[in-house]
């Protein structure tokens, strides 16, 4: 390549001098990334590469800099040019001054006031009505003299963070430029160059040096801070602010609290090991925590003893014998951690946030504003303590497992447990949840961890699949002995609670007494992988295997998503995701995170409502009949009843058209709750005194039949509708269909021909198909104007009903994309990470069926594995299995309960 003249300055483009070095900086890059992945072939030819390199970036680098200086040369000669130099340099100067000097001109933190300073303060949790219910810091910051601690402890940190820390004026120069120029090359990403110094303006001015601002004003403003604290303090005193404000994750800022949480100890006991430990924390606390990876947190520990015997600060044999020494760390006490009115739901928000926000959760001072009604998570845990304690005493029968009372200086919790979550069915808010009997006695969350199996709570996924394939609420179905060949030659004989069978009996009634051999045969008819399909698409994201017993809830799942998966029903079609947080703001009220309603159609809206007709049969007057006792009359409501094999669960899964929450009541380890503790008698009543107060002050609005829904007179047994041209000798009551599958209307005995004449006969039967098709028509009209305004639309939850903006789908697929992992320093405001609202017009598959009255029972399926049957004890339990042969029969499927945390 050969140099350009000196009076042809623009020859520096068109020689090719910027291409060249950009293909240099990209065979760095190559050859850096060859020296990691394969030494063996990189460092044999490392030497001829250099002498190469070397010689083609001297031959580069001096064509460069003669036809700069060349061209400035000429520029200044060429009279047009020479009046812009003077003016662009003195630009150029003005603009380095400014940025330089603006701690001066614009108020920059005053570096003299740092011994006054805290780290960026509790993380605050709000309930809905604006009231502080809990501290998510672990521990008040705690702060401690350099003279009391160990010489080992700052010089571990010197190590690792800056070895130069007592020879540099707050910038380490030839790091910072080297890592500069590192930062340059493609791919290519270096240490970081910051100093203790300049760590340390960071953490005790965090909103004035936030660390996820990377741009160039920040880096000067923070070189600038350095600069000053240094000339104000000595580097003993800076080593202690550092030591003060540093952040060790698990919330904790400062060596003192770091020490405590992590060890149990005063910072002045550290070991050295210990205090190595602690810091290889601050580079990134996340993942080098010890709760969460011991191994990578003590490899980073020896590290750090490494670099200290390298260095010269301790000795070879004090470095190895640090790195023999077991890590015994302090046991965990989230009590210490949270005090809270309401300890579960916090904790749930702190594993919702942390998972969105990273470590920046526990800096900054965040504002957390919840979805929390203190007056219903009050009923809650109120209605709940006091049945458990009503079921020990014998109010439901002779209790036979251990008590509460005799495990009070226990750390075991074998005693009865209970858990309710109650959520607005509309947008999501969860109002109240409580995960267990104790905060102080057990940590886990078994309303949003554990998994349970729902019993007959599952029911309504299986009669949502057959309405939608065509089964009307008359249709009826033999309840009789079934009996299904299992691979293994067993036969399984599901059972009903009492043991009678009842003939035939409608879809309706099936469901209100929750007929186990009804469920059963609706699951084949409809199709278990359709019955799968409808429970998943509304919620539940457990996987449900093909098997008759999954009708009769056999599959264990998260009770929250049991709950979530019963939206769909109090929404008439839209499945609605919990929302514990509305939005997090730091401590100047900017909003840095927010929370989205998040909905979707997922069920066909004359489905849901005929569904819902059913269930609002089993709180009046069926099996969930104490749910209506307890709520009141007056409230529309629906529901369902579960109880597991045994009664070793209890279950009551319920809504009306504002509100959706569940009541459950169990053992961690599965056993019998009493003999006569059914979900009907244990569960339903808290549900229903608990529902009672979170509907208080909202209009009780029926559900109304939306548009594809008739309404036809059908015989007081409901298993006929009743010709429009007959009249029934005795009662009759109005049932709801599905337009598209009305089954024929005859006039059965007991009906007599009507007696008007034709004119009065057509004008009836006229007004009332024109009736039906208006109505039709108008809920088409709202349901279209929803669409596109209204409170079924996406919604931002600050911003009243307005319809959040629909993106396209490419758009929103790339935000639904998950973001990397990372360690993050301080909070910055970004844009909601949940996913955002899904449009609520997605097309629901309908496949038309034949009309029909009665329902065939299917050939039995032979494709059934033994080892995932229970045996049933309730009319709404899971069934029994009886073996044709000897052999005893299978045992139950055991319940999964996940652990406490560590």
């Amino acid at each position: 390549m050969s140099d350009p003249s000196p009076h042809e300055p623009r020859n520096i483009y068109r020689g090719g001098y910027f291409p060249a070095l950009r293909d240099r900086l990209r065979d760095v890059g190559r050859f850096a990334r060859q020296l990691v992945t394969d030494p063996g072939v990189a460092i044999p030819r490392a030497g001829r590469w250099l002498r190469g390199s070397l010689a083609q970036d001297a031959a580069l680098f001096g064509g460069m800099a003669r036809s700069v200086t060349g061209g400035i040369a000429a520029g200044v000669r060429h009279p047009r040019h020479r009046r812009w130099i003077i003016p662009l340099f003195a630009l150029a100067g003005f603009a380095v001054t400014f940025s330089w000097q603006r701690c001066g001109v614009t108020g920059c933190p005053d570096v003299r006031r740092l011994g006054s300073l805290q780290p960026g303060g509790n993380a605050l949790v709000y309930d809905a009505r604006g009231n502080v219910i809990a501290d998510l810091s672990p521990t008040r910051w705690q702060v401690i003299d350099i003279d009391r601690l160990p010489d080992y402890v700052g010089e571990a940190f010197v190590a690792v963070e800056d070895q130069n820390f007592y020879r540099h004026g707050g910038v380490h120069w030839p790091r910072f430029i080297a890592q500069t120029l590192r930062n340059l090359v493609p791919g290519q990403r270096g240490a970081g160059a910051s100093t203790i110094t300049m760590q340390a303006a960071r953490n005790v001015f965090p909103d004035r040096l936030p660390a996820s601002e990377r741009t160039i004003r920040r880096k000067l403003l923070e070189i600038r801070v350095a600069q000053e604290i240094e000339r104000h303090y000595g580097k003993k005193d800076i080593l202690q602010l550092y030591l003060n404000n540093i952040y060790f994750g698990e919330g904790v800022y400062g060596i003192q609290s770091a020490a405590r949480v992590y060890f149990g100890k005063n910072a002045a006991d550290l070991r050295l090991s210990e205090a190595a430990l602690l810091a290889g924390l601050p580079k990134a606390p996340t993942h080098y925590n010890p709760r969460r990876n011991l191994e990578r947190s003590v490899q980073r520990r020896n590290l750090v003893l490494s670099l200290m015997a390298a260095q010269g600060r301790i000795t070879a044999d004090d470095a190895a014998e640090s790195k023999d020494a077991p890590v015994r760390l302090a046991r965990w006490r989230p009590e210490e951690r949270r005090r809270s009115r309401a300890p579960y739901f916090t904790e749930a928000v702190r594993r919702h946030l942390e998972a969105q926000l990273g470590d920046a959760l526990y800096q900054g001072g965040l504002r957390i504003h919840t979805t929390m009604q203190p007056r219903v998570q009050s009923a809650a845990e109120q209605q709940l303590e006091a049945q458990l304690r009503a079921v020990e005493n014998g109010a439901f029968g002779p209790f036979r497992g251990p008590r509460r009372s005799q495990y009070r200086d226990s750390t075991e919790t074998p005693y009865l447990q209970g858990g309710a979550v109650f959520m607005d069915a509309r947008t999501g808010d969860v109002l109240a949840l409580v995960g267990g009997r104790s905060w102080e006695e057990s940590q886990f969350d078994r309303m949003t961890r554990g998994l349970r199996q729902p019993g007959s709570a599952f029911k309504p996924f299986v009669y949502a699949a057959a309405v939608a394939e065509g089964v009307s609420p008359v249709d009826t179905v033999r309840d009789d002995t079934l009996r299904r060949v299992l691979p293994g030659g067993e036969v399984w004989v599901p059972r009903n609670f009492d043991g009678r069978y009842r003939g035939r009996v409608t879809v309706r009634h099936s469901l209100r007494q929750s007929i186990n051999t009804v469920a059963v045969q609706l699951a084949e008819q409809a199709g278990l992988d359709d019955v799968e399909a409808m429970a998943q698409r509304a919620g539940i994201s457990a996987d449900i295997p093909a098997l008759p017993s999954v009708a009769i809830g056999a599959t264990a799942v998260r009770p929250i998503e049991l709950v979530t998966a019963y939206t769909p029903f109090a929404t008439l079609g839209y499945r609605v995701q919990p929302r514990f947080v509305t939005r997090v703001e730091d401590r100047e009220g900017n909003v840095v995170w927010r929370g989205r309603v998040r909905r979707r159609r997922v069920m066909d809206r004359g489905v849901a409502f005929l569904v819902t007709s059913m269930l609002r049969g089993v709180i009046d007057g069926g099996t969930g009949s104490a749910a209506r006792a307890a709520l009141g009359a007056g409230i529309p409501a629906a529901g369902k009843t579960g109880t597991t094999n045994g009664a070793t669960d209890a279950w009551f899964v319920g809504f009306t058209p504002q509100r959706v929450g569940a009541v459950w009541i169990g053992f961690d380890r599965p056993r019998t709750i009493t003999d006569e503790g059914s979900g009907g008698r244990v569960a339903a009543p808290v549900w229903g005194r608990i529902m009672r107060v979170a509907v208080r002050g909202e209009e009780p609005e029926a559900w109304k039949p939306p548009g594809g829904v008739v309404r036809r007179q059908v015989t007081e047994k409901g298993d006929r509708v009743i010709a429009p041209g007959c009249r029934a000798r005795g009662g009759t009551y109005t049932e709801y269909f599905l337009r598209r599958h009305v089954p024929d209307a005859v006039c059965p005995r007991g009906t007599r021909r009507d007696e008007r004449g034709w004119w009065e006969r057509t004008r009836d039967d006229v007004g009332t198909r024109i009736g039906e098709w208006s109505r039709d028509v108008w809920e088409e009209l709202r349901g279209r104007a929803r669409r596109t305004v209204g409170r079924e639309d996406p919604v931002d939850p600050d911003e009243g009903t307005r319809p959040a903006r629909r993106e396209p789908r490419e758009e929103r697929r790339a935000r639904e994309r998950p973001s990397e992992e990372r360690d993050t320093a301080a909070v910055r405001p970004v844009e909601p990470v949940d996913p955002p609202v899904e449009p609520l017009d997605v097309p629901v598959e309908e496949v038309p069926r034949p009309r029909r009255d009665t329902l065939r029972i299917p050939e039995p399926q032979p494709s059934v594995p033994a080892d995932t049957l229970v045996i049933p004890a309730r009319d709404d339990e899971p069934v029994r299995v009886e073996p044709r042969a000897p052999p005893a029969p299978p045992a139950p499927v055991p319940v999964r309960v996940e652990p406490p945390p560590g």
